[in-house]
């Protein structure tokens, strides 16, 4: 969206775009979940053993089976303001927490996560983030970053629409794939 400056008179140009990607249940997660649901079985057949206790223990297990799915369930919003890029971690659609902020200034460029130009330039040294939804066949950019912590690869998904909005910020760096 655009916005005009009313001191000057000076048009600014405000970019904001975000994009919510689900992630891949994990084969660990899956393990998890029926692990909690075993225990829930469990503490209910032995209601008959345990009595009151028993019953206690089943509606404990339901709530932690339920903290589990919850806890399990996993989505990214990528969100774009002007030129920085946050990552937020979004866990059972209740609750957020920011996992990375990113300023597009210092990234030396953006591209198709296996795209030579990415290859050739990721080493044993550079800090790999992982914000994609981890299913194979699905377009993953990478960005690497040269900040002062040392540089930083940042893996994610981007719609079209912010793929674009990266373009206009910096055209020299982002290359648009091709797929």
């Amino acid at each position: 969206w655009n916005k005009w400056n009313r001191l000057g008179g000076i048009r600014m140009e405000e970019t904001f775009v975000e994009y919510i990607v689900k992630t891949k249940t994990s084969l660990s997660a899956i393990g998890i979940r029926i692990g909690c649901i075993f225990i829930v079985i469990c503490c209910f057949l032995l209601t008959a053993v345990l009595g009151i206790l028993g019953v206690t223990l089943g509606a404990l297990a339901i709530y932690l089976t339920y903290m589990a799915f919850q806890m399990t369930s996993v989505e990214y919003e990528y969100s774009i303001l002007n030129s920085e890029i946050s990552v937020d971690k979004i866990m059972g659609q209740r609750k957020r927490k920011k996992v990375a902020e990113f300023d597009m200034k210092n990234a030396e460029i953006m591209a198709d996560a296996d795209s030579e130009e990415i290859l050739r330039r990721v080493n044993n040294e550079m800090k790999v983030l992982d914000y994609s939804s981890r299913e194979a066949g699905k377009l993953k950019y990478a960005v690497i970053f040269n900040e002062a912590n040392g540089i930083t690869e940042m893996i994610f998904e981007p719609n079209e629409k912010m793929v674009e909005a990266l373009h206009k910020i910096r055209p020299s760096i982002v290359r648009i794939a091709n797929r």
